[in-house]
């Protein structure tokens, strides 16, 4: 029975992972993640904040902690952690449009102007 409540739903997972494993970097960017597709950015920029900690070359980590970051408004330091994450995947063309549209919105260009010019571009 306390198995099956543990894995009712992903968030439960991830936070009976954290009771048992509290310091997996894992476990929290994972829970991070899930929070942030419920546009719950506060509760997982803590998460996200320790996972990075713990596992500070953790590309995956760095990159969801950057665009938190960016959603909740800190641009500058979601740039830095945008930049990490693109050093670590060289490769992830995420990653550089993330920076760009960072870089583009701390310069006070509206968000939806920038969409539609990197569309256009396309």
């Amino acid at each position: 029975a306390m198995q099956t409540r543990a894995w009712r739903t992903t968030e439960s997972l991830w936070r009976h992972a954290l009771v048992v494993a509290p310091e997996s970097a894992f476990a929290l960017n994972n829970l991070g993640w899930r929070l942030m597709s419920e546009d719950r950015w506060g509760e997982a920029e803590q998460l996200l904040l320790r996972s990075v900690a713990l596992e500070p070359r953790d590309p995956k980590a760095v990159l969801n902690y950057g665009v938190t970051l960016e959603h909740l408004g800190r641009v500058d330091e979601a740039i830095g952690y945008y930049a990490g994450a693109a050093r670590m995947l060289p490769g992830v063309a995420q990653i550089p449009f993330n920076m760009d549209f960072a870089q583009r919105s701390a310069d006070g260009r509206p968000p939806l102007q920038m969409r539609q010019s990197f569309h256009s571009t396309m």
